[in-house]
């Protein structure tokens, strides 16, 4: 929404507590208003006026916990994003999840890293139960007749899935800070499924690939790098995994290929010129090898320096 837009609603809203300053809501609304126009000390003084009227508002206390959160009152955002959970109905499913999610992303800034998996996955639980929901709502639409609607809650559910695909993606975040590697293994290859662009699929077989190399699972990792070449060709970061892969294995020539091969998409790819170096150290070529480590060394401090 454009600022103007939140100018206007501001007036509205204003208007609206003349005429009836007794409405929680409205001042719920009006504190969400001042929320996004970055005004947050307004818009906390508008919460606490929807709570003082009404204690069980679940929107209010979901507002007072956003402006914690971004002030880094994490305590005090918890407890009030736990207020909102027990006052939102069952059937809340995705104003639960967001909630969730921003748990989750809490207890990750506090190192609380199975905190968080915990949160995340209740997210998507939610989400998961809203697909559902929509998908039943879709086809109950459909076998009346009523096309347009069919269609409308159908839609609905492919853009949850997008949504899904993202959380679990930062799943499987989590999982590997955690050292949970099958976990995260698993959540990737969902993501991967779900995410509609290329690539972001080719991303997710990367991530899965970077799991299984860690682990030496060597052909595991050369089949989920491929997975995310084919995908998106020009994924740099992937051929450079394709090469430490084969170098694991002892297959230099091929290693070297595909190091040279992320160099053509991305000349400045640091870690591909240190792989490239190590290749051709490997292999006696001790010229080709100072070349690469320079230009390596040459990147990285630029890097620094930005």
């Amino acid at each position: 929404v454009g600022q103007g837009r939140l100018d206007d609603a501001v007036m509205e809203y204003l208007a609206a507590i003349e005429l009836d300053p007794t409405s929680p809501k409205i001042h719920m609304n009006l504190g969400r208003a001042y929320y996004r126009k970055g005004m947050k000390e307004a818009a906390d003084l508008e919460f606490d006026r929807a709570l003082e009227i009404n204690r069980n508002l679940a929107g209010a206390y979901k507002g007072k916990a956003m402006i914690d959160e971004d002030v880094g009152r994490w305590e005090e955002a918890i407890s009030g994003y736990e207020q909102a959970l027990k006052l939102f109905g069952e059937d809340k499913y995705l104003q639960k999840a967001e909630i969730h999610d921003h748990l989750a992303a809490i207890y990750s800034k506090k190192s609380m890293t199975k905190q968080a998996i915990s949160e995340l996955l209740e997210a998507v639980e939610l989400r998961l139960a809203a697909v559902r929901n929509y998908d039943a709502l879709g086809l109950h639409y459909y076998n009346n007749g009523s096309f347009e609607e069919a269609v409308r809650y159908w839609g609905k559910s492919v853009s949850l899935n997008t949504v899904l695909a993202k959380r679990y993606e930062r799943l499987g975040t989590y999982y590997s800070r955690a050292a949970m590697y099958d976990e995260g293994i698993l959540v990737y290859k969902n993501a991967a499924s779900m995410y509609r662009r290329n690539e972001s699929k080719a991303l997710m077989h990367y991530n899965v690939a970077d799991i299984m190399l860690e682990e030496d699972l060597l052909e595991g990792a050369i089949s989920e790098y491929g997975k995310a070449v084919k995908l998106d060709p020009k994924l740099a970061r992937a051929h450079t995994g394709l090469g430490l892969a084969y170098d694991k294995k002892g297959m230099l020539k091929r290693a070297i290929h595909h190091h040279k091969k992320a160099l053509e998409i991305d000349p400045n790819l640091a870690e591909a010129h240190k792989n490239l170096g190590l290749c051709y150290h490997r292999q006696g070529l001790s010229k080709e090898a100072k070349k690469e480590f320079a230009i390596y060394n040459n990147i990285t401090l630029k890097e620094q320096y930005r």
